[in-house]
């Protein structure tokens, strides 16, 4: 008598003794960072609040001068903007750590199919005559077994995944890839921000790590006047030149306030002091990436990260950036703007 089986590549461990670390699926679910799920939740309720004043206000303004309403709305208005602004990056690490809880539920629903089958086949040869009473109930231990762990498994994934769902507009918000989200608005242009075209001065080009072969020129936004070079140097001419676009890097985090980078032509990352932009935060290493101009922008590095980079919520070995790319390096939201500051400016 012989009985095909099932075997699923998922086991759950064992219910852990009191005290003791959590295993298994618990152990997995509670290694998910969460820490930009909390900080985007927060964000939200914020939001929310700041919707509710709006409303409140768009109620009252006959009763008030239009000045002081005017005044009123354009602070909350500002302040929306800097609330999308730091949930932009934010929504895009969640979306990371959520894909870890997806690919924990696919496993565990592939399991519980599995044991569910075997469960079905077991009863299918017991009705027909090929299984006794008694080797039926022996054989059904084992998917019975399985199927109340899976079920167990799956309320707790579903529970995280409802905490998910709360920081989202919808689903189809939560399950979109980075390609499908909308980029981050543009932050306002810094204060003293200059539009005159200067040069980088030699020294700053491959002095950490390495060399570039290449003079540099900082162009000025929307000039018709400053010449335009696309084009790579000749092999062995170490004096060409390119025009290097005005770009900057904004940093930004859970707990900080965001900073502004211009690029140079080499940019090196990381958490060192000897890198031209140093983040000290946690999961970033010590030499983690670079950007470096190219003839056609910029294009980023990992540097063998220890934690990775990611554009857009994809992990990188190199990418070229465009304008609005979300950078992830260890906790910190990068977002690369170019041309910096934006034309059309005041």
């Amino acid at each position: 008598m012989k009985s095909s089986s099932t075997k699923a590549d998922y086991v759950s461990a064992p219910p852990a003794e009191a005290g003791a670390p959590p295993s298994g699926v618990q152990a997995e679910i509670q290694a998910i960072d969460v820490a930009p799920l909390e900080r985007l939740l927060e964000v939200k309720k914020e939001q929310a609040r700041l919707a509710e004043y709006r409303t409140r206000a768009d109620a009252l303004k006959g009763k008030v001068e239009d000045t002081v309403w005017r005044r009123v709305v354009d602070d909350y208005n500002s302040r929306a903007r800097s609330f999308d602004q730091q949930a932009s990056p934010l929504k895009t690490q969640v979306r990371v750590e959520y894909q870890k809880l997806r690919k924990l539920f696919d496993r565990i629903h592939s399991a519980h199919e599995s044991a569910r089958l075997e469960k079905e086949e077991l009863e299918l040869r017991h009705a027909v005559g090929e299984l006794s009473d008694a080797e039926l109930a022996e054989r059904l231990k084992a998917p019975n077994q399985a199927l109340d762990q899976c079920r167990g498994d799956l309320d707790a994934v579903k529970k995280q995944r409802e905490r998910f769902l709360e920081a989202f507009e919808s689903e189809a918000d939560l399950e979109s890839t980075p390609s499908q989200t909308s980029r981050p608005p543009a932050p306002a242009a810094p204060e003293g921000a200059s539009d005159e075209t200067s040069m980088v001065p030699p020294e700053q080009v491959g002095q950490v790590g390495g060399t570039l072969d290449l003079k540099t020129v900082l162009v000025p936004e929307e000039s018709a006047e400053a010449p335009v070079s696309t084009g790579q140097p000749a092999a062995g001419d170490e004096g060409a030149t390119f025009l290097l676009p005005l770009a900057a890097l904004i940093v930004s985090g859970p707990g900080s306030s965001a900073t502004e980078h211009r690029l140079s032509a080499l940019n090196y990352l990381g958490r060192s002091e000897d890198n031209q932009i140093q983040i000290a935060r946690p999961g970033v290493s010590r030499k983690h990436a670079l950007i470096v101009a190219t003839a056609t922008g910029f294009t980023i590095k990992d540097l063998q990260s220890q934690n990775g980079t990611y554009v857009n919520g994809d992990r990188i070995t190199e990418r070229a950036l465009a304008d609005g790319d979300c950078v992830l390096i260890g906790n910190a939201e990068l977002t690369f703007r170019s041309p910096w500051p934006a034309s059309g400016r005041p």
